[in-house]
Parts: structure tokens; C-alpha cells; sequence
């Protein structure tokens, strides 16, 4: 079992953190924070098989010479962070990327302190946007999985039916046995690895008394008020984001970043990570974009950054390739750790296994 802390910021973020001390026979590096944000409607434990991962080739690599400070947060709205008030709209610049900025100043990091972010869609998109804001503050660079980046023009393409699904999708359940079910049974899930789906079961879920109303939706209590309730045949279980939260971010994602994107792998690394049959990436790039498949959307991509930029394409994975494929993600992340931190003799980078374009 993966020993973490779990901590929360002055104002109200939840996050995780989890240190390994440097392994290396020669003198320590400082610290290098991994700061991990997860997507839309997701949770911090989502990347907590990817951490389990990562520890394991930690204790067999020992030649790194930089400890590590893995840190995973709940974004504003989302696991056991403060809830948003009242905005049906949540800018991603000014919400989801001050939530980084946030995590980045409770960890310390001003941009001259080794710092790696590696975000998924929401997290990722968060990321870049702080990223080309404040150049360097990821001073090791960025793994970016499926990140939302649309072009001018795009904003608003599938903003409109993501919200509406998000609105629709179901938030009880009778027990925590009936939300296992019912996820293994929706074919989305199906393909996640089974650690992604006890993680987020784990830390997107709560119990609520049948006749609690603290759920509501202008509720700003804060988030450790809440205690499952003794009386578990009169308990419900609910997401913890709740889809009014999420139909707002979807609506909420701003405007293009794609006249800066070329800056985002000038100076420092930047991991592209994606789904070969993600469907997201070419619907959003539909609208000025000819793509059909999740390797042609990344391609594109990362063919507007600079040359510090790689992608690398996961077979048969989706969106959710970190869900889908926590082995090989976790093998990147890795990968960019050592080509940044720094490490002494060492043949394991990203193995023989990488599918790069």
C-alpha cells in the first residue's frame, strides 16, 4: 500500500503528497516537485497508481540524484477541495489555472526550483496555461496527456455537449457495491485498468445522508465537514463533483492558446502523451483542423511547439489513456524524469517500447 500525506493549502485545496529521497551514491540535487492534475470530473487518487509505479522504479534506479516530491490536488470543485461559489461558469485561466498556481506557491515554487507538472485534459490544459503565463515555472518541463488545447475559432466546439452529458450523468447510488456495478458494467470502464477504477471510486465518491441537504448547490462549507454518516441503510453514495460542477468547466474553458503554443517546448521539455484512438482531440480540432484519429490530432499539436517537444502515441487507448494504461504512462513519466532531473549511467529511459511520431 502506497504510504502519502494528505494535506490541504490555506484556502482550501486538497492534495496528496508523497516524497522519495534521492537514491544516488553521490552528492543530492534539491528536490524536484511532480506536481500531477487530474481531469474534468476526476480526482487526485487518479494518479496514484501511476505514483505506485513510479516508487517501484525509483527503488530499483540508483542513480538519480535529485529526491523527489510527488504532489497530487483536487482541483476547485472536485474531490475533497473547497467548492466553487456558485459560478455556473468556471474559467480554466482564471479558476483552474490559478488552482495551479495555488498548489505551485504552497509547494514553493517561484521557477527557479526544479518543478515537472504533468497534467491530464483539464490538468494539463491548467498547466500550459501557467506555463506560458509565467515561462519557467515548470522549470523541468511539462508531460501533457490528452491536454484540451483548441484552436481560434474552436472554443466553443463540443463545449455545448459535454456540458450537457455531464449535466445528465448519474451522481447517487444506493450503495458502494451498486457504483462498482454499475461502472463495470459502462463500457468506458471497462477498459480502465482496475487500479484507475479503485482510485477513482476511492476519492471521487462520498457518503450523504438520505436526508442531508449539504449537497446543494450553493453550498461553500468546507470540505472537512464532511463525515460518512453512522447509519449506513440511510446513507447514499455521491460523486463528489458535482455534474452542475462539471457542466461548468466544460463551458467555462476560455479562449485559444494556440498563437502561443510555439513556446511551450522552446526552452524546456514538453512529453505529449495520447491515445491512439482518442476521440476528444480530433472533435475538437475538427473545426480547423483536418483529423481523423488521436495520433493525427497529436502530431498536429506538437508540430506547433517547438523542438523540445515529443509525442508519444499509446496503441489502442483513448481519452483516458491514463486510466487505460497506467503501466505505460507511468513508464513516460519516468522517462521525462530522468532526461531532466538528472541521473547518472543509465540505459532505462522510456525502455525500447516508445511509439513516437
Amino acid at each position: 500500500m502506497l504510504q502519502v500525506q494528505r494535506r490541504t493549502t490555506r484556502d482550501g485545496l486538497a492534495y496528496l503528497m508523497k516524497s522519495l529521497p534521492s537514491c544516488s551514491t553521490s552528492n543530492s540535487s534539491e528536490p524536484c516537485t511532480i506536481l500531477f492534475g487530474h481531469a474534468n470530473g476526476f480526482n487526485k487518487e487518479i494518479f496514484l497508481p501511476v505514483w505506485e509505479d513510479l516508487e517501484r522504479r525509483w527503488q530499483a534506479h540508483k542513480g538519480l540524484r535529485s529526491p523527489l516530491i510527488l504532489v497530487s490536488f483536487d482541483f476547485t470543485g472536485h474531490g475533497d477541495s473547497r467548492h466553487p461559489l456558485g459560478n455556473d461558469r468556471y474559467d480554466w485561466r482564471n479558476g483552474a489555472g490559478s488552482d495551479v498556481m495555488e498548489m505551485l506557491q504552497e509547494m514553493g515554487q517561484r521557477g527557479r526550483t526544479p518543478c515537472i507538472g504533468v497534467g491530464h485534459s483539464l490538468g494539463a490544459s491548467a498547466m500550459t496555461l501557467v506555463e506560458l503565463a509565467h515561462p519557467g515555472m515548470f522549470s523541468m518541463g511539462l508531460v501533457l496527456i490528452e491536454p484540451v488545447l483548441v484552436p481560434v475559432g474552436g472554443e466553443s466546439t463540443m463545449t455545448k455537449s459535454l456540458s450537457e452529458r455531464a449535466l445528465r450523468r448519474r451522481a447517487s447510488w444506493p450503495s458502494r457495491e451498486a457504483v462498482r456495478e454499475y461502472m463495470e458494467r459502462r463500457p468506458i470502464f471497462k477498459r480502465w485498468d482496475s487500479r484507475a477504477l479503485d482510485a477513482y471510486l476511492e476519492g471521487g465518491m462520498e457518503e450523504r445522508a438520505l436526508t442531508d441537504a449539504s449537497h446543494d448547490e450553493d453550498l461553500t462549507a468546507c470540505p472537512s465537514a464532511r463525515e460518512p454518516s453512522s447509519h449506513r441503510d440511510s446513507v447514499e453514495i455521491v460523486l463528489k463533483c458535482k455534474p452542475k460542477t462539471e457542466a461548468g468547466y466544460y463551458t467555462g474553458s476560455g479562449a485559444s492558446v494556440w498563437p502561443q503554443l510555439h513556446q511551450l517546448g522552446q526552452a524546456r521539455p514538453v512529453t505529449f502523451i495520447a491515445g491512439e484512438k482518442s476521440e476528444h482531440m480530433p472533435a475538437v480540432l475538427s473545426a480547423t483542423q483536418a483529423v481523423t484519429s488521436g495520433a493525427d490530432a497529436a502530431k498536429t499539436l506538437v508540430g506547433m511547439m517547438g523542438a523540445r517537444a515529443k509525442v508519444f502515441v499509446v496503441p489502442n487507448a483513448s481519452h483516458f489513456v491514463l486510466m487505460e494504461d497506467v503501466d505505460r504512462v507511468a513508464e513516460l513519466v519516468w522517462g521525462h524524469v530522468l532526461q531532466t532531473v538528472g541521473r547518472e549511467a543509465s540505459n532505462e529511459v522510456c525502455g525500447n517500447k516508445r511509439s513516437s511520431l
